[in-house]
């Protein structure tokens, strides 16, 4: 068997270097696994990335309240495992320990366990909500995700940057990136769909993951978290013109465990009648009033005195259709009006109190902020545009009902019976772009064919496999064949689970693939560039 090491550490004065005293567990771990990626094969954005540690906890190092136990482990600190083989480290993963990530078993001696576990930025994402995000145009799908990351100051978990206030982040001399700019944080590749306008169709219950998730879906392409914590995209033309290079490891049916199941399926992921809709826009040729509060005659929004209150409001028509907006106004007797709220009498009185808005003006919603600087309690109450409503004017950006095309293909149906596909995207806004996204997914999955949809390899088996397990990751490419099954074909790693186990003396190594589209017409590629031998990817 190979020798592997593996080695786990715990930020524990959250400085981010993992060399401080006791911030190394190695020791201490009893097992290991660690989910990246994604667990379908044509899903287009991952699930959390996640860590757990199973740790010898006989001494309570691992038990925060007891005597003796690490200061400093708590929720929010980093933890992050490596694997060393052939003189060469690299993370298999980083994360926080989570809310409740430190679980203590009482047991007898040999069973006294501690598991950490921990989550990720996409986990992070999925409770951000009420994102800022000015109306976008003509932009494609890395722009709008640094614009996101950047709105919502909310950073993925790679190397600590600057911070000002942070011990360990804000001394002269201790980092050399801020933490706030978003492109030390993301690596993405320019997006292939490009959008007239986004940010219109999210509203104030719309996460910054589903946000993310809207931009993937039309993208086709891969959002996940690498190994070292950056939030990684990978465009829908990655799984096409990448055919033109070498593989990074060629495998067979030997280098599969036998007694692990491999995940081979026949016909699984055909689809044979594709239906996409997009929904182009429209944009208004003068202000119109995009949003309402409601506010009948004698009646008003309070503001205590010298307090803020913020009114989040969501773009509509006035009959209740959701749009979206730009360049806000919401001037006060044209929009609002205000007075004076006796608490006492519980009487509105007029009079003028030094009451200031700020507008936060986003694509999709507006954040009005009214600051009452007065010694009285202010109301605020409907101004001259509508009679029941505070209002809000702008350029009402709409979409139209939606553009649906579809492709069938009769003969796969006739093989496998109809196996339909529905994408409703939103972010789809040229009008051709539905009939090109559904001809390219049926031609790449209509073929009644076999292929695996995940593979599990042992690192200690051999030399190889260990240099496999350390080097390949999501977005590496592979040839697969096996004799079993018959197949022969080329994948993706588009997600993988380590599971280290018997102190580190067995890794297995799960990687969920997505097969190669090889038949598109690619520029100067002997093989892919004559006319007329293959398709043109769009």
């Amino acid at each position: 068997m190979v020798a592997i090491t593996y080695n786990a550490y715990v930020d524990l004065n959250l400085d981010g270097d993992f060399v401080d005293t006791s911030e190394d567990i190695s020791a201490y771990v009893k097992r290991v696994s660690i989910k990246r990626g994604v667990s379908k094969t044509f899903d287009t954005i991952a699930r959390d990335t996640t860590i757990e540690l199973v740790l010898d906890n006989a001494d309570k190092l691992f038990s925060p309240d007891a005597t003796g136990g690490l200061s400093g482990l708590k929720p929010g600190a980093q933890v992050k495992v490596t694997m060393t083989y052939g003189g060469t480290t690299v993370t298999l993963g980083i994360g926080r320990i989570a809310r409740d990530g430190i679980q203590v078993q009482q047991g007898t001696k040999l069973t006294r366990e501690a598991t950490l576990r921990t989550f990720g930025y996409l986990r992070m994402l999925q409770e951000e909500r009420t994102v800022i995000l000015s109306l976008m145009t003509n932009v494609r799908t890395d722009a709008v995700i640094s614009a996101l990351i950047s709105a919502i100051g909310l950073y993925p978990l790679s190397s600590g940057g600057w911070k000002l206030g942070s011990a360990g982040f804000s001394e002269l001399g201790e980092t050399t990136v801020l933490g706030a700019d978003a492109g030390s944080y993301a690596s993405l590749q320019t997006g292939d769909n490009l959008m007239a306008y986004v940010g219109d169709v999210w509203g104030e219950e719309t996460s910054a993951y589903a946000m993310m998730r809207d931009l993937m879906e039309a993208e086709r392409g891969l959002l996940f978290e690498a190994r070292d914590g950056v939030l990684t995209m990978l465009n829908r033309s990655f799984f096409l013109t990448d055919v033109s290079t070498a593989v990074d490891a060629t495998m067979t049916g030997a280098n599969l465990i036998a007694r692990k199941k491999q995940d081979y399926r026949y016909g699984q992921d055909v689809i044979n009648d594709v239906t996409v809709t997009g929904y182009p826009r429209q944009v208004g040729a003068a202000r119109t009033v995009v949003a309402r509060l409601y506010a009948y005659a004698g009646t008003g929004h309070i503001v205590p005195a010298q307090t803020t209150r913020t009114i989040t409001l969501n773009y509509q028509t006035a009959d209740g259709i959701e749009i979206g907006a730009y360049s806000i106004l919401c001037d006060v007797t044209t929009d609002y009006t205000l007075a004076f709220w006796n608490s006492v009498t519980q009487q509105i009185e007029a009079g003028s109190p030094s009451v200031g808005l700020t507008i936060l003006e986003g694509a999709g919603l507006v954040q009005l902020v009214f600051n009452n600087a007065d010694a009285q309690h202010a109301i605020i109450m409907a101004g001259a545009t509508e009679t029941n409503n505070v209002t809000v004017r702008g350029y009402a950006v709409q979409s139209f009902d939606g553009v649906t095309a579809n492709a069938v293909d009769t003969a796969s149906i006739g093989q496998a019976m109809r196996q339909a596909a529905r994408f409703d995207l939103k972010l789809l806004t040229d009008a051709d772009a539905p009939q090109d996204m559904a001809n390219f997914e049926l031609y790449n999955r209509s073929d009644v064919r076999g292929g695996f949809a995940a593979i599990t390899l042992l690192a200690q088996t051999s030399a190889t496999q260990a240099a496999w397990a350390r080097d390949l990751t999501i977005g590496s490419r592979i040839a697969l064949s096996e004799t079993q099954t018959g197949t022969n074909r080329e994948y993706f790693i588009v997600g993988e689970e380590h599971n280290i186990i018997n102190a580190g003396y067995e890794h297995y190594v799960t990687y969920t693939l997505r097969p190669v589209h090889d038949d598109y017409w690619i520029l100067g590629v002997t093989g892919f560039g004559e006319l007329d031998s293959i398709r043109l990817g769009y």
